[in-house]
Parts: structure tokens; C-alpha cells; sequence
């Protein structure tokens, strides 16, 4: 019966079959599980309904994003991070994990800045903005961050650690229920 459902709702649209095109909570976060882009230092997943252009100006990546519910991020790959200032009450909290560290800062203009150093120095650093967040969005923008996972590289490729969330701190402190 579940097949013959999702059979239809692919068949017929979702709105046409009655299929719900907005996850709830719990299933927003198995949306991101799998990593499907991979930088130099970390992967993360672009869900259905997500949408990504990626860019290489010169010796760095850029990515922007924008989430299911409306969340623009734009994720930065490379060894010169724009480093923001906090904004007015609120301080930089620093973040150290088995991969690296990372700091996060709330700008004055509403913008959250991650940005992720890992402990291999040759690697480049990850910094994720996420631009001014509507309460509705947060929720989202925390499943997505869940996402990340420390990556090296090898003669093979990139190595990423599925067990290990880079974010999960600032995920659950910041943007968590």
C-alpha cells in the first residue's frame, strides 16, 4: 500500500494526490542523512526541494543554498573566510570537536556566521552564512547543519566520517528546540 502511494504521489504531483510537500520535524532531519556535495574538508546533503549553484571564482569554492522553507545559506571553501564581527550582545562561542574547532557569531546585520577549522592544517577552512533567519526557518537550518561531517583527503578521494556531526553544538545551542 505505501508503494502504491508514493507510486501515485510521484505519478500525479504531490498537490493532485494529496501528498504533503513540507516534512515535518523529525522527517526534515532524515532529509539530510546522506552527503551528496563534498568540499575539502566536509560533506553535507542537498534534499529534495533544495536548491544549490556552486562556484569556483579563483583558488576557493562558493555554494549557495536554498533550503525547503525558504533559508538562504552561502557556504564558502577556502583559506580566507571573510571574518565578521558580532553584533551588539552577542559574543563569539567557540566550539572544539575531534575534527577541528569552530566558531559562531551572530552579526549585527542578522546574519549567522559558522565558521569551521580543521585540525589538519593543510585543509581549507568552511565557513556557512546563514542569512537573516525567519523563526519558521531555524528549525530547518539546524536539521541542515546536522548534516556536515568531517572529510579528508586520500590517494582514494575523500574519506568522510558518517558518525560525526561537525555542527551538533551549535545546531542544538543556537537554532535546536
Amino acid at each position: 500500500m505505501k508503494r502504491t502511494l508514493t507510486l501515485l504521489c510521484l505519478m500525479l504531483g504531490s498537490q493532485s494526490a494529496g501528498c504533503t510537500p513540507m516534512p515535518d520535524s523529525q522527517e526534515q532531519q532524515k532529509r539530510y542523512v546522506y552527503c551528496n556535495v563534498y568540499t575539502a574538508s566536509a560533506c553535507f546533503g542537498i534534499a529534495g526541494g533544495d536548491a544549490m549553484t556552486m562556484r569556483i571564482p579563483a583558488d576557493f569554492v562558493t555554494y549557495d543554498v536554498e533550503l525547503i522553507g525558504g533559508a538562504k545559506v552561502l557556504i564558502y571553501s577556502g583559506y580566507n573566510p571573510s571574518r565578521m564581527s558580532a553584533g551588539e550582545g552577542s559574543g563569539m562561542k567557540k566550539y572544539t570537536i575531534p575534527s577541528g574547532s569552530y566558531d559562531y557569531v551572530l552579526t549585527s546585520d542578522g546574519k549567522h556566521v559558522i565558521t569551521y577549522t580543521p585540525s589538519d592544517n593543510a585543509s581549507p577552512l568552511l565557513q556557512i552564512v546563514g542569512e537573516k533567519l525567519g523563526a519558521s526557518q531555524k528549525g530547518g537550518f539546524a536539521d541542515f547543519l546536522h548534516a556536515f561531517r568531517p572529510c579528508k583527503s586520500n590517494s582514494a578521494g575523500a574519506v568522510c566520517d558518517k558518525e560525526k556531526a561537525i555542527f551538533k553544538g551549535v545546531a542544538q545551542e543556537v537554532f535546536g528546540p
